[in-house]
């Protein structure tokens, strides 16, 4: 499962396209569980990046274990069913697209 995640990841920035942060703004996304990671979104002049790893001071952090994250992104689930299993600190509305991320389409 951990590869999966790791490449589902790579839909977020995409999710974020659009959402408005100064450039160097970011956002720590935590998959909690074995088969889980950390990556950081930054705001770059070019868009949004993915990198995997940590944030030192990020403007919002969002956690879900990895069961959710692969239901979610794979449209398995709602994000409106989703958010009982999310918790986003700091900037909520910054989080909230991780939510909103589509791995694959069917």
């Amino acid at each position: 499962m951990a590869p999966v995640l790791a490449t589902f990841v790579h839909a977020l920035p995409r999710a974020f396209t659009g959402v408005p942060a100064a450039v160097g703004t970011t956002v720590e996304v935590v998959l909690a569980g074995e088969a889980g990671g950390r990556w950081v979104l930054t705001r770059s002049p070019r868009g949004w990046e993915l990198a995997a790893g940590t944030a030192a001071a990020p403007r919002a952090r969002v956690a879900l274990d990895a069961e959710t994250a692969w239901r979610l992104w794979t449209k398995g689930i709602r994000p409106d069913a989703a958010q009982a299993a999310v918790s986003i600190s700091g900037d909520r509305a910054l989080g909230l697209p991780v939510l909103d991320a589509v791995a694959i389409i069917g």
